[in-house]
């Protein structure tokens, strides 16, 4: 499973035992997360009888019992898992690219920040604002995570990984291009453009995209004010 899944997995069944610890969940929702966290199949097959006394004082030291385990094993392992290159000790920083050098240094960075959100966790006053910070620890991983596939690649390779390579755009022909040509080729970049706006890890291609722009579209503006 990848760290961020664990990261996330964590995060909601702690604050769904949290919400029951805290009386904001009934008796039978607390049940629910018993069933499907617990590990005892008689207090399983008790707690599905019915809710008394007993079973209600059982079912809340049950889950306080998996609340402080899940605490302890994420803070032990998913620390270690996040924070460690698979070629751990073989990086060579002075072969690597400057691109993926600077790429290197910043995951620095990205494991303080890490760290500094998941000793936080426990912290926020309220689900919203924990399920806040697990969703950046979720998007730090993943760019720290890359960041290392790229330098693990590299020390394997000798070259960045074809995925994330940097490739060289050329700027688009425009020499010969006709007026109605210059407006096909407006209406195609700005369709691409509603999409590449929403994804935020492709901002160099939304850049490159809005440069070609300027060029078709001073074609068809001199085009208009020559007629």
């Amino acid at each position: 499973m990848e760290v961020s899944t664990l990261h996330i997995c964590f995060v909601e069944i702690l604050v769904l035992i949290q919400q029951y610890l805290n009386g904001d969940l009934t008796y039978k929702q607390g049940v629910a997360i018993y069933q499907k966290h617990g590990d005892n199949a008689a207090l399983k097959k008790l707690f599905l009888q019915g809710e008394d006394d007993y079973s209600i004082k059982k079912l809340y030291s049950e889950l306080q019992a998996i609340e402080t385990r899940l605490k302890a094993n994420n803070t032990n392992n998913a620390f270690k898992s996040f924070t460690e290159s698979k070629l751990k000790g073989k990086v060579n920083v002075e072969i690597l690219p400057a691109h993926l050098r600077d790429l290197y240094h910043k995951r620095i960075q990205l494991i303080r920040e890490i760290a500094l959100l998941h000793s936080r966790l426990p912290l926020y006053p309220n689900d919203t604002e924990r399920l806040a910070a697990a969703s950046k620890i979720v998007d730090l991983t993943e760019e720290r995570r890359i960041i290392f596939t790229r330098c693990d690649y590299f020390m394997e390779h000798g070259k960045d990984h074809p995925a994330y390579a940097l490739v060289e755009v050329e700027p688009p022909v425009t020499e010969g291009i006709s007026y109605f040509e210059a407006q096909y080729k407006l209406k195609l970049l700005r369709s691409r453009k509603s999409k590449l706006e929403k994804n935020p890890k492709r901002l160099d291609d939304f850049n490159q995209l809005l440069e070609d722009i300027k060029i078709y579209k001073k074609i068809v503006d001199e085009h208009k004010a020559s007629v």
